[in-house]
């Protein structure tokens, strides 16, 4: 006996087949407010790039792209003597900016130093059986004497 199919309610979502080939882009600009996002990220880009075409070779990888708003133009430096060097180039910078086709009006100039990353404590040496043999023998033949008590010190730390 067949039996009467029962319809599937409308609020059931069917199973939409996954595309593993979206990118990111894609993703972002399938969201709506984030598509001007996505956008926004695009034009700073674009505008890192220019900026680095135009800058002084020293101070190309010192100086960072941070916003573009209303033709103003937010710029980091790693350093204060970067963003002083920028702030004295900015009239030139913000000229030649312009001539690449950025509508930029104003450069602001912010110092957003880089993060600091821990130092990594030195590694300790660790002195074999025999080498610790071999250098105690030498400290008992060697005469007293600046390399005799550096001989001693080395066998000494080796026992930490």
């Amino acid at each position: 006996m067949d039996r009467p199919r029962r319809p599937v309610p409308r609020s059931t979502p069917a199973a939409a087949p996954r595309s593993r080939g979206k990118t990111v882009r894609d993703w972002l600009g399938s969201l709506g407010d984030s598509a001007s996002i996505a956008d926004h990220a695009r034009l700073l880009a674009g505008i890192q790039r220019t900026l680095a075409s135009v800058l002084p070779p020293l101070l190309r990888t010192e100086v960072q792209v941070a916003n573009f708003r209303q033709g103003t133009l937010v710029v980091g430096a790693t350093n204060g003597a970067v963003a002083h060097r920028l702030r004295t180039l900015s009239g030139s910078v913000l000229d030649r900016l312009r001539a690449e086709g950025v509508a930029a009006s104003t450069l602001k100039v912010e110092v957003r130093p880089l993060p600091v990353t821990p130092a990594s404590a030195p590694k300790r040496a660790v002195l074999s059986t025999e080498a610790r043999t071999r250098l105690e023998e030498l400290s008992r033949n060697l005469p007293e004497s600046p390399v005799r008590e550096a001989v001693l010190r080395m066998i000494r730390q080796a026992r930490r």
